[in-house]
């Protein structure tokens, strides 16, 4: 593949100047305790006492923003692609110095200046590609020699897992922490770091940030990986639903589930008390309604969906539609852009900076395929339709009496006028039953019930 040179270049000078950024920063966490980490790329996040958009984590920013001193943020940033389709952008949020942050850099710079740390990774990695082939050659099942030839293809990827995690285990060796905590925590690029502070006996915490379906391998183990404890010691979940979901059919270990809610929902009693803030210059006379698009893995099946809902909304009256880009796709607005105007719907916006829940909080209707934007939109009592044209209701909305549902344009044509003119209408006993089961609080104290139980633990270790 070619290489993006602009990119690497880029990339240099960040990786330089946050490694001495960091030389500035180490100093001051030595009497750390806590450690959490920032790995998502930066969005606008409501400020809770303003109410307005600022650069920021878009799960955690809430948490972050109620840390004490105790606790340092890990402040890690992916490691690009330097192919010649992927462009690395700097921004200048990534060269300010926090007093309670820690560029990741130095932790993989000081790896890399460590000889033992370079040669276990090599010594790792030669053993992971000899066992390839030991594999390979006892496989005779098609799929399974698929797979081992896609794990192939990544060993790249993989030995570079294997040296974030020696640089870290190097790291958490030099120092005392006793907790860490992270989203996305089954991922290789965070498990490398949470595996690292495990073998340095630091206690480790996974905080929900999405939905869980069955199509998720990442949280879903086998009776054996429970023996290996590959999961966190703690997982921090939403609600009553999804401790039993992940309890008995993802074979999460005895007790290591804690329940707090949703992090996120902590800014939305001060969204409540704000209802007469207009979007996008919309007149009182319009309605929003918002589709929540997905970078869904099928390029077909992605497409697909998008069609549909332009062509489904293009002849409604009095309607805007405004396209919420996933965090994934900022780069795709002319790809959505082109599909609209092929279905011939050109009023639409597309955004991707707006923060979603005050979106969700003037919507008249919100629209997505399987998306956790679905359950969020009952936070806010309103109306759901699923774009479903394989009628799999993959997260069970349609099949909770949460959502109606569309497989095709016409019929997402008559379920946007079903609810504007009010022959479509939900149940509200439903949507109470399934909101107190799927998260257990929006009261705005998420975030401290978070810091509670990551604090209980260091106590009780004192």
């Amino acid at each position: 593949k070619k290489i993006n040179y602009t990119s690497a270049f880029k990339y240099a000078l960040f990786f330089k100047f946050r490694v001495l950024l960091a030389f500035l920063q180490i100093r001051k966490i030595k009497k750390k305790k806590h450690i959490v980490i920032d790995h998502t790329i930066k969005q606008n996040c409501l400020n809770q006492q303003t109410l307005k958009p600022e650069p920021g984590n878009y799960n955690l920013q809430y948490l972050f923003d109620k840390l004490d001193n105790d606790f340092v943020i890990l402040d890690e940033v992916e490691v690009p692609k330097f192919s010649q389709r992927n462009s690395f952008k700097l921004h200048s949020y990534y060269f300010k110095v926090h007093k309670n942050r820690l560029n990741s850099e130095y932790v993989l710079f000081m790896g890399f200046c460590s000889g033992i740390v370079r040669k276990s990774t090599k010594d790792r990695a030669n053993e992971l590609a000899n066992k390839y082939n030991v594999i390979k050659s006892e496989l005779a099942d098609p799929l399974d020699i698929l797979i081992i030839n896609l794990l192939i293809s990544l060993h790249a990827s993989s030995k570079f897992f294997l040296f974030k995690y020696f640089a870290f285990r190097k790291f958490f060796g030099e120092y005392s922490f006793k907790t860490i905590s992270s989203i996305d925590e089954n991922s290789p690029r965070i498990k490398s770091i949470l595996d690292a502070a495990k073998l340095n006996k630091v206690y480790t915490f996974g905080i929900q940030h999405g939905i869980i379906h069955d199509l998720q391998p990442n949280y879903h183990f086998t009776a054996e990986d429970r023996k290996r404890n590959v999961t966190t010691d703690n997982t921090l979940i939403w609600g009553n639903y999804w401790e039993n979901k992940l309890y008995n059919q993802a074979n999460y270990p005895e007790n290591s589930l804690k329940i707090i809610g949703f992090i996120r929902t902590d800014i939305i009693p001060r969204l409540k008390n704000n209802e007469n803030q207009k979007l996008f210059g919309l007149n009182k006379d319009e309605q929003m309604i918002v589709f929540a698009s997905q970078p869904i893995k099928d390029a077909d099946m992605r497409r697909r969906v998008a069609f549909d809902v332009f062509a489904g909304v293009k002849n409604m009256k009095n309607c805007k539609l405004v396209v919420k880009l996933h965090p994934a796709e900022m780069n795709d607005v002319d790809y959505y852009i082109d599909i609209a105007n092929d279905a011939g719907c050109s009023d639409i916006i597309i955004n991707g900076t707006t923060d979603l829940y005050l979106m969700i909080s003037k919507a008249a209707i919100v629209i997505t395929s399987f998306s956790t934007v679905g359950l969020e939109s009952v936070f806010f009592n309103k109306p759901l339709i699923t774009i479903d044209p394989l009628k799999q209701d993959i997260q069970s909305y349609y099949k909770d009496k949460i959502a109606f549902q569309a497989s095709n344009s016409a019929e997402l044509s008559d379920c946007i006028q079903g609810i504007l003119d009010g022959s479509l209408l939900f149940d509200q006993e439903i949507y109470n039953n399934y909101l107190s089961n799927q998260v257990y609080k929006i009261d705005g104290n998420v975030s401290n019930r978070c810091i509670e139980i990551i604090k209980s633990h260091n106590k009780s270790n004192e």
